[in-house]
């Protein structure tokens, strides 16, 4: 069977087919940008769905024979459309700190302790609830005009489909979801005035929405008979399509925002250290696991940042055959970055210390410093954050039996070898990089009843390319960076 993975990021949208043994035969892809304003960081709905059929356009006439699609995407952006399903407004995504001002009033209303045991997340700005809080009090007309609320997956789902869905680990990341029973919080829902018969109903990732409309299989070429298949949240498709089936292993997503996923049974999770570390939890694509997921938000954004601000000099280099000016950057980075240290934080939305103000900087620049110096620092700087998301996991309890890493960063034998030296492990490299689309396609595998289970089918889907293990040396600069990390932050914590 042949099936289609459709994973609907930030930045962009891809597609491909994948056979049922992994094999990916066909695939598209499509970037879109932000819409940003007064401070405002916006993704248009419109431009998201006109990527996504410009991509399945393009994928069409290679996936005529495939039997399924899933889709993953972003969680914590709402999408409210009216009674004529247009989309009323943009959707406010997580880099965006607008509703920071209502977490004073959400918590006024319900202990965040007990908003934790419910949804599973630590109360933060980026999570829908603060943003349908900000959307009362500064466009209510938006509100009262709403017919429906959708994430980005369900919107997707119901364009393809005219059938409405969400699937618990998406529906999570709205901080309105009772993650435990897996069903819309009445209780929160009641408490912020949040009209819950106007969101999608929940149902279980695997489960067969339908065929997609007919007009959509036209006029892409796709078979009318193609089955939508409830997919999930992208970090749990891309720890799925890592070959992540089961406690006791952990994904590191290296995308534009690092997510360090590990998976846990419901029973096994120390909730008390999780809500004092400030750290989320969502339901996982298979039944009484959970998803634990640590990391920045500024990791891959954060390469991407230096390289293009420092382009200029980067093409003065004459590249190799079918370089990248990435992989470029790569080539020309210093053996060795001396006592120069970078802090990251290129916004201030946070995941991991919802508090801090701390912005980023260059700690150690001197004369001999340059551009290769200061890229070394970069890639170590969000290494060197990867390590403290880890010792924070460890104080659960939990120790990983297996590390695997996916996407864009992990394409990069310079930044996994840095990584392994710093984390102090052996990380695996899926031979499929774009696991997101894999993990994908498995849950179209087991929805269409090829594989029994998703361990079985990661026996069909998941193979090895290379393995980085690591080498001594950076544990003295791993203290350094701890201090200095800490003593930032005190700093902007006075400003």
């Amino acid at each position: 069977m042949k099936y289609i993975g459709l994973d609907v990021g930030t930045s962009g949208c891809k597609a491909a087919v994948v056979d049922g043994d992994g094999t990916v035969s066909a695939k598209a892809g499509r970037e879109y940008a932000f819409e940003m304003s007064n401070g405002h960081i916006e993704l248009n709905p419109n431009t998201v769905w006109n990527a996504v059929y410009e991509v399945l356009c393009e994928l069409g006439p290679h996936a005529r024979d495939a039997v399924a699609l899933a889709s993953s995407s972003i969680g914590e952006a709402l999408i409210i459309l009216d009674d004529d399903d247009r989309p009323l407004s943009n959707g406010i995504v997580y880099l965006d700190n607008r509703s920071a001002e209502t977490l004073p009033a959400i918590a006024e209303k319900i202990d965040v302790r007990k908003l934790y045991n419910i949804t599973g997340m630590y109360l933060h700005q980026m999570f829908s609830l603060s943003r349908f809080v900000w959307q009362q009090k500064y466009t209510p007309d938006i509100i009262k005009k709403a017919e429906k609320f959708c994430t980005f997956g369900d919107y997707i789902t119901y364009k393809l489909t005219g059938q409405r869905a969400v699937d618990a680990s998406s529906a999570s990341r709205t901080m309105m979801f009772d993650s435990k029973k897996h069903e819309w919080s009445d209780h929160i829902m009641d408490l912020f005035d949040i009209p819950k018969n106007k969101f999608s109903p929940v149902m279980k990732t695997g489960a067969i929405i339908g065929s997609i409309l007919p007009d959509i299989a036209e006029k892409t070429g796709l078979s009318r008979d193609l089955q939508v298949v409830l997919g999930c949240h992208d970090q749990c498709s891309a720890t799925l399509g890592s070959g992540i089936y089961g406690g006791g292993m952990l994904m590191m997503g290296e995308g534009s925002s690092e997510s360090i996923n590990a998976v846990m049974e419901y029973n096994d999770i120390d909730q008390d250290t999780l809500f004092v570390k400030q750290i989320s939890m969502e339901p996982y694509v298979t039944p009484n696991e959970y998803v634990v997921p640590l990391g920045m938000l500024q990791h891959g954004t954060a390469i991407k940042w230096f390289v293009n601000n420092n382009k200029a000099y980067y093409e003065t280099i004459p590249p190799q055959a079918g370089e990248s000016i990435f992989a470029r950057a790569d080539r020309c980075c210093a053996k060795d970055s001396g006592e120069l240290y970078f802090i990251p934080y290129l916004t201030r939305s946070n995941i991991m210390d919802a508090s801090s103000r701390a912005l980023g900087c260059f700690i150690g620049l001197e004369f001999t410093s340059d551009v290769n110096t200061m890229y070394r620092a970069v890639l170590e700087g969000l290494a060197f954050e990867s390590k403290c998301n880890m010792l924070l996991l460890e104080q659960t309890g939990y120790k990983p039996v297996l590390f695997v890493a996916t996407g864009g960063g992990a394409k990069s034998p310079l930044f996994m070898q840095i990584k392994s030296d710093i984390l102090g492990c052996k990380i695996d490299i899926p031979e499929n990089t774009d696991s997101g689309i894999t993990g994908l396609a498995m849950i179209c595998g087991v929805a269409m009843g090829e594989y029994k289970n998703y361990a079985h089918a990661a026996e069909r889907f998941i193979r090895i390319k290379e393995s980085y293990t690591p080498h001594a040396g950076l544990e003295k600069r791993l203290e350094t960076y701890i201090e200095i990390n800490k003593k930032i932050k005190e700093l902007y914590s006075k400003i």
